[in-house]
């Protein structure tokens, strides 16, 4: 009985059925890559992550994290270098333990104006500041080399301790992409290696953690949301300019200094601001809902908590891929030539097939909601939905007329046709 069971099993038309599917899906991704209007289709499917939705309020997958303390992020609005560089002197006071600033310093002004902020970044202890890698270049060996590095004039960049590059790399560079991910290197064309700003800023406020991140194997760490605004201690404009704040508040904490709008608490579109995984909505678009400061903070928390998110080697979606695949050919097989099921093919099928994608997903949300394991199950589900009409097609055309030549050939042997 076991040997009657296996032999149905692991068959060749079963082994077959596999195939024919997976070469009927590579020949439909031929099809949406040449033909433009489903490619707008696909562009809009390439944003979307099922997994955003973990980091959603109304998710109830995660718990609510709580709020970082460690980090002060720092709104220099639409100051002028003078007041930047008083908002510095009145928080070195206060002795943080870094300051990293979110922002460009580049063509020399007002002499007094650069002279105070220089000043200021002078007398700065643990100072760094943001570059950008400009110019990326393939090579042979399909490592992406960049062959510039943007920073502030050297006036200012001179008194930085260290700097790391602020741009985001892999994703959210387009004004219309989500930021869900950071390159934590990147090289350089003469051989060196590029951090990002918040490997830096953690190497003067924590070597060894910063260390374990600049250690970790993966191309593109996934970002870890902690939170907007309201998972970090804020301080706006007139907080800093006008001492309106505790000096516990910045006392041997990170500072990130950004733009936040002239007042944070204000709804805009700005130059930098982005699309998050925190976006309320999830398909289509609001306004974009985080500031680049703030992205840069989450992933510095990140890394205070090393609340890192792993994802599973590629491998895994295409064998759980096969292994579904390989599944319901058997099941599907056995109900298309069942004197019984075979006129409710399509209904049991699809009700089949819309389970095992429920469950997918589910798992996948799952793993990263509990775990902070990512599961890339694209390919898996890609197979599920399409496998049922595909098999319908390979069974009832390339069966039939596989069993029409093999009788045909029986015919020609014993009759002699």
């Amino acid at each position: 009985m076991i040997k009657k069971f296996l032999r149905y099993i692991f068959n060749l038309t079963h082994v077959f059925g596999t195939v024919v599917v997976f070469l009927m899906m590579y020949l439909l991704g031929l099809v949406v890559v040449n033909l433009d209007f489903l490619n707008v289709f696909s562009e809009v499917l390439e944003d979307y992550n099922a997994t955003d939705v973990i980091f959603s309020k109304s998710s109830n997958l995660r718990l609510e994290p709580a709020a970082d303390t460690n980090i002060v992020i720092v709104n220099i609005g639409k100051l002028d270098r003078a007041d930047i560089a008083q908002q510095i002197m009145i928080l070195n006071k206060y002795k943080p333990r870094v300051i990293g600033i979110d922002s460009f310093f580049g063509k020399l002004r007002e002499p007094e104006q650069d002279s105070l902020l220089a000043m200021a970044f002078a007398q700065t202890q643990n100072l760094v500041l943001i570059t950008k890698v400009m110019n990326p270049a393939d090579r042979p060996d399909g490592v992406t080399v960049w062959d510039s590095l943007r920073t502030s004039n050297p006036k200012f960049h001179v008194h930085a301790d260290r700097h790391g590059f602020a741009n985001t790399i892999s994703t959210g560079d387009s004004q219309f992409e989500t930021w869900r991910d950071v390159s934590p290197k990147e090289l350089r064309t003469n051989g060196e290696y590029e951090y990002c700003f918040a490997a830096e800023v953690m190497e003067l406020y924590d070597p060894e953690r910063a260390a374990k991140f600049k250690a970790r194997t993966n191309q593109y760490e996934i970002i870890n949301y902690r939170g907007n605004l309201d998972k970090f201690t804020v301080l706006d404009v007139d907080d800093v300019l006008e001492e309106k704040f505790e000096g516990s508040l910045v006392k041997d904490k990170i500072i990130v200094m950004c733009y936040l709008g002239e007042s944070y608490t204000q709804t805009v579109w700005d130059d930098d601001k982005y699309y998050t995984p925190m976006n309320e909505k999830q398909a289509g678009r609001t306004t974009p809902d985080m500031y680049g400061g703030v992205g840069h903070a989450n992933i510095l928390s990140m890394m205070l908590h090393d609340d890192y998110i792993d994802p599973l080697p590629a491998w895994t979606d295409w064998f759980f891929a096969i292994l579904f695949c390989y599944i319901n050919v058997v099941m599907f097989h056995s109900i298309h030539f069942s004197p019984t099921w075979d006129i409710w093919y399509g209904i049991i099928t699809k009700v089949i097939q819309l389970s095992e994608v429920i469950f997918l997903v589910y798992i996948g949300l799952l793993f990263f909601a509990q775990y902070n394991i990512k599961l890339d199950l694209t390919t898996t589900i890609a197979v599920v939905l399409l496998c049922g009409d595909i098999l319908e097609i390979y069974f009832s055309l390339f069966l039939t007329l596989f069993e029409k030549a093999r009788n045909r050939i029986l015919r020609k042997s014993i009759f002699g046709e």
